[in-house]
């Protein structure tokens, strides 16, 4: 739905057939991993130059034993900020805080620092924290962002 109108979302054939999920990691026999699947809706969905609206999904997979996470709050939770985590190579994460909560985590990051961006969609100022270090197998946890 876009401005109170509803679309037909086309799938293309191929989707609805199969789904490949490249890890692209060493793995040991003998040792269990998590796979995380990450369907990142928002760049799912394209508008073709015809005006019609089609699937092609966007999907992340990682192992939470050789990935970190960021999460923290921000406050107030009104300020729904887009947050982005900029890697060591310029490669870009981005989740959207809770609306109501103000939460966010973004898992799936490789080890390294990061420096995140908080973007609210209100009055509020952007802010940017430097080097936040993620460590494979952990979370960081921030201290609650206060926008101002």
């Amino acid at each position: 739905m876009i401005d109170s109108v509803i679309y037909d979302l086309f799938v293309p054939s191929g989707y609805q057939s199969d789904l490949k999920l490249n890890v692209n990691r060493d793995i040991v026999t003998g040792q269990t991993y998590t796979y995380v699947i990450d369907f990142e809706a928002s760049k799912s969905i394209v508008k073709t130059g015809n005006g019609k609206y089609i699937l092609k999904p966007v999907v992340h997979v990682f192992v939470e034993s050789f990935t970190g996470a960021i999460k923290g709050v921000v406050q107030p939770y009104e300020a729904k900020p887009e947050v982005l985590a900029i890697g060591p190579s310029d490669d870009t994460t981005t989740v959207f805080a809770d609306p109501y909560s103000g939460k966010f985590k973004i898992r799936g990051l490789n080890p390294g620092l990061y420096d995140l961006e908080f973007h609210p969609d209100t009055s509020y100022s952007d802010t940017t924290l430097f080097d936040v270090e993620v460590f494979a197998g952990e979370t960081t946890v921030l201290d609650t962002l206060w926008f101002h």
